[in-house]
């Protein structure tokens, strides 16, 4: 399915949405937080892990959370989805950085990623 644009039947139905590997890969990632908190009930976990390999091919520099300077001090994507997730009704659990994800390219080829890994709650 689209992650920017869940079924409204999805609304309050789950426990636990994963996002690996996927805020650095669509058009609009606001839009994805906002449709995971849709679609999770009150208590549910949002699990996300990404490398924030922010790329313009798939996503806008004005769509990107983190990556840039804001008062011409750094804000990194971990911090500004912490801002955003807080002002959603989300409390962070935890956060760890460098859990390594392998993806195949084919038998003798895989890229190797370091990701953060983010678990927060909705209130």
């Amino acid at each position: 399915g689209d992650a920017c644009n869940l079924p409204d039947s999805y609304h309050g139905m789950f426990d636990l949405v994963l996002a690996a590997n996927l805020m650095d890969r669509v058009p609009d990632p606001q839009r994805v937080l906002q449709q995971a908190r849709a679609a999770l009930a009150p208590g549910g976990i949002l699990l996300l892990t990404s490398p924030f390999s922010w790329d313009e091919e798939y996503t806008e520099r004005v769509n990107w959370l983190g990556g840039a300077y804001k008062d011409g001090a750094p804000l990194r994507s971990q911090d500004h989805l912490v801002q955003l997730l807080t002002s959603m009704d989300f409390e962070l659990l935890a956060a760890e950085p460098c859990c390594p994800l392998i993806i195949p390219d084919h038998i003798r080829k895989f890229q190797l990623l370091l990701t953060h890994k983010m678990l927060f709650k909705r209130l």
